[in-house]
């Protein structure tokens, strides 16, 4: 391996450590993201908005967890579309671990366009019996209420209106 190819590997396994730790810093404790004592109903809409504005930028890699346990909760309880997932990932991994141009099953020769149609055709109608779309729908509905939810009626810290005093002076 050249010496070049070396050193942007290792660019790119810092970046990928730098990002991750970058991306854990951001996770709030369990007591803070589930204050009880926060919890209060806003007087109005203006009130909802500047809530969910603020929890948004202070809680977004706990409201993207959130949504990554909603989606691992989906794959879970629609068996059919993660088979169907997992069969096409398979059966890409194998076209392309397959290294020569055709594939021979006894007298017969399949080039890969052929089997990327034939996983195709399996696929498709099995993906569309799957309902990756009510799924989809019932992911992006969840989400949006998780986090929309908890983000209008938990209220910002009282150290949060002395932040902005501070970015004014």
């Amino acid at each position: 391996m050249s010496n070049y190819a070396f050193s942007k590997i290792s660019e790119n396994v810092q970046e990928l450590v730098s990002s991750r730790s970058q991306y854990l810093s951001g996770f709030k404790s369990v007591g803070e993201f589930l204050d009880v004592r926060r919890v209060s109903r806003p007087e109005n809409f203006g009130e909802v908005q500047s809530r969910v504005r603020f929890n948004l930028r202070r809680f977004s890699s706990n409201y993207l967890a959130i949504i990554a346990v909603l989606a691992i909760y989906c794959l879970l309880t629609n068996v059919l579309l993660s088979i169907v997932i997992g069969v096409g990932a398979a059966g890409v991994y194998g076209i392309r671990k397959h290294q020569g141009n055709e594939f021979h099953i006894g007298r017969h020769v399949y080039s890969k366009s052929n089997l990327y149609t034939t996983l195709g055709c399996v696929l498709f109608p099995l993906g569309l019996f799957a309902s990756p779309i009510q799924t989809i729908f019932w992911l992006v509905g969840a989400s949006a209420v998780c986090v929309l939810g908890h983000g209008a009626l938990l209220e910002p810290p009282v150290e949060s209106a002395f932040e902005a005093v501070e970015q004014q002076v």
